[in-house]
């Protein structure tokens, strides 16, 4: 059972812990996991107490402190890094590596269409998506030194997160985040 514990920018209202803490409950009543979209550091502290069993993302607006990866490491609690995504949104043009991958596998017309949406992007907004990437690169590789298991995650299907390539490019980021090729 995936739940959001996000407020999508203040855009929607966030789950509560009145309201997620019965669902993991009722998930583990069903022995099913109960996985959590998280942004914010203190609902991923709030999610692990109430018993969440995985992430499925990274904490986006700071880094994950020492207490937390505690937490989740005597907790079992995995994170689908989910580091691709937040990785793609600071780049303002393709790498020619990615451009010659994608142009074997994505139509010239939609990869052009990406290219355009990666020309728009503002200054403020590349240097919040790096801001964001930053914390998440730092927070792989705290959680990969204290043993926290990771899975890969690459929101494939969504806009430009082709299948195949999206969770390559998930694997190939985990890389400078602080994670071995192996």
């Amino acid at each position: 059972v995936k739940i959001w514990v996000d407020d999508r920018g203040g855009r929607v209202k966030k789950l509560t812990p009145d309201i997620y803490g019965p669902i993991i409950e009722e998930a583990h009543a069903q022995n099913l996991m109960a996985l959590a979209h998280v942004y914010y550091l203190d609902d991923a502290h709030a999610l692990v107490d109430a018993g969440i069993d995985g992430f499925m993302h990274l904490v986006r607006d700071k880094v994950m402190d020492d207490r937390l990866i505690a937490k989740m490491k005597a907790r079992n609690v995995f994170t689908a890094a989910n580091i691709g995504g937040s990785r793609r949104a600071t780049l303002s043009e393709l790498p020619a590596e990615t451009l010659g991958r994608l142009s074997e596998s994505v139509p010239s017309a939609v990869v052009d269409q990406y290219r355009g949406s990666l020309k728009s992007r503002t200054p403020k907004a590349l240097a919040s998506s790096r801001t964001i990437y930053a914390n998440m690169a730092e927070s792989l590789a705290r959680l990969n030194r204290a043993g926290v298991t990771i899975v890969p995650g690459g929101d494939t299907g969504i806009p430009n997160a082709w299948h195949g390539w999206a969770e390559q490019y998930e694997l190939e980021t985990m890389v400078p985040a602080g994670m071995t090729p192996a």
